[in-house]
C-alpha cells in the first residue's frame, strides 16, 4: 500500500508507517546521520508514537562498528547524538519496515537485488529534497569535518521535508503556528505552508 507520495501536499490523511528505515553503503555515516536527525525533528516537535526509526547499511563489513568519528563529531557539533552500531540489512526486514529511505540510486538498486518486491516503501533521500540538489546523498566518509557538516545541511533539509510527508499531516498541533511560538523557527516554509491550508481547511 502507498503510504504517501513524495512532495505531496494533499489534504487526504496521510498513514504513518510504523517503521522509517534509513540505508547507506556502510552504515557508518549517512544513515545513522539521517536517524539521529529525524528522531531529533520527532522530539522538537513532541510526537511520541509508536514510530520505529532507525538505520542500516548494505554490506555487513563494518558490522558492529559505531559510526564514523567525524560524522559523530559533526553531529555533536550541530547538537545531534549519532549513536549505534553498524549492521546490514537483509530480505527479511523490508519486509518489516513501513518505509525504507536509500541515501543514494546505488543503494536503492542494492536494495531491490535483495528483494525485488518488498512490502515496504522505497524511497530515494532526494525525492524529499528541492530539485537542485544532486540525487545523490554525498558520501562523506574520508572527506574532512566541513564536508561532513555539509552533508549533514543536506540531511536537516530532507528529513525537514520527510517529516512534512510523512508526520505533520497525522499529528497536528495547534501550538505548532502560534503566534511567537517556538516551534515557528523550526518550521520550514514547507511546514508552516502545510499546517496552515490543513487548520484552515
Amino acid at each position: 500500500m502507498r503510504l504517501f507520495r513524495p512532495h505531496s501536499h494533499s489534504s487526504t490523511a496521510i498513514t504513518t508507517p510504523h517503521s522509517i528505515l534509513f540505508v547507506c553503503w556502510g552504515n557508518l555515516c549517512r544513515s545513522p546521520a539521517c536517524s539521529a536527525v529525524f528522531q531529533k525533528l520527532l522530539g522538537i516537535f513532541e510526537i511520541h508514537q509508536p514510530l520505529s526509526v532507525d538505520s542500516a547499511g548494505i554490506l555487513g563489513d563494518w558490522a558492529g562498528s559505531k559510526p564514523a568519528a567525524r560524522m559523530r563529531t559533526a553531529g555533536a557539533r550541530k547538537g545531534y547524538r549519532i549513536e549505534g552500531r553498524a549492521r546490514r540489512i537483509n530480505r527479511k526486514e523490508l519486509n518489516r519496515a513501513g518505509t525504507v529511505i536509500a541515501v543514494d540510486r546505488s543503494t536503492l538498486r542494492e536494495l531491490r537485488h535483495i528483494h525485488s518486491r518488498p512490502v515496504c516503501d522505497l524511497f530515494l533521500f532526494s525525492d524529499f529534497l528541492p530539485g537542485e540538489y544532486p540525487r545523490d546523498l554525498p558520501d562523506p566518509f574520508g572527506e574532512s569535518l566541513e564536508f561532513h557538516l555539509d552533508v549533514l545541511g543536506i540531511i536537516e533539509r530532507g528529513c525537514s521535508r520527510l517529516l512534512n510527508d510523512l508526520i505533520i499531516p497525522r499529528f497536528l498541533k495547534p501550538q505548532w503556528m502560534t503566534a511567537g511560538s517556538a516551534y515557528q523557527s523550526l518550521l520550514t516554509p514547507d511546514n508552516r505552508q502545510f499546517i496552515t491550508a490543513r487548520q484552515s481547511g
